[in-house]
């Protein structure tokens, strides 16, 4: 995987007097510009205290981490609009002060393709009740790939199968509604996407982005800015 194009790490302190947001905690806030398709991790690290990490997007949609590691909360995530994005760094628990960094990394760009499905019973059915679509892809060695799938009312269920039989699965990478595997090394050949459900008898609306990152792929983005 080539390098991020841009990352800076930010020290600061939750201290009395500063913003707090709705629940009482302690927050300081960055931003950064970012492109459309874009690798983005933003990491918040801290000795003394339960971190607790906001990303929202240009589009107002949030992330948010508390747990990635011990002292760590950590966003990562392939934008979906380019704009500008907003961190927030806070506490797990309200009235929470001391030092933190947080680092913003800026990958690389790729190329999306998106395909809509739908889950019904005219489609074919899993030995436990879920019904399934199978997608068939050609991925290419020398590049990097994301799936996603976005599923509306239903929890989706993704799992990527390589030429070679090794497979890659996931259920919840954001809330029950988005799967996602990635960064896969693509090789040469057909490559089989299947789109299902957590649970039997499930249907419902779907979209499948497939994004792909080329060795040659050259990253854009702003310096993160603080305020």
């Amino acid at each position: 995987m080539s390098g991020a194009a841009h990352a800076e790490t930010f020290s600061g302190s939750l201290a009395s007097g500063d913003a707090t947001n709705a629940t009482g905690k302690y927050i300081d806030t960055y931003t950064f510009e970012a492109a459309n398709e874009q690798e983005i991790t933003v990491s918040m690290r801290s000795d003394i205290f339960d971190t607790y990490l906001v990303l929202e997007g240009p589009d107002g949609t949030k992330m948010e981490n508390d747990d990635y590691g011990p002292g760590l909360s950590q966003i990562s995530l392939v934008t979906e609009r380019a704009g500008t994005y907003t961190v927030t760094a806070t506490s797990y628990s309200p009235g929470t002060v001391g030092a933190y960094t947080v680092e913003v990394d800026l990958g690389r760009i790729g190329e999306s393709t998106l395909t809509e499905g739908r889950l019904d019973p005219r489609d074919e059915i899993a030995m436990k009740g879920e019904y399934f679509d199978t997608h068939n892809v050609a991925f290419d060695s020398g590049a990097e790939y994301y799936v996603e799938l976005n599923s509306f009312g239903f929890d989706g269920y993704l799992a990527v199968r390589s030429p070679s039989g090794e497979m890659w699965r996931n259920d919840d990478s954001r809330g029950i509604t988005v799967a996602r595997v990635g960064p896969i090394a693509g090789a040469d050949g057909e490559w089989t996407i299947f789109v299902t459900t957590l649970y039997a008898g499930e249907m419902g609306a779907y979209d499948l982005k497939v994004t792909r990152f080329a060795e040659s792929d050259t990253p854009e983005g702003g310096a993160p800015k603080s305020r």
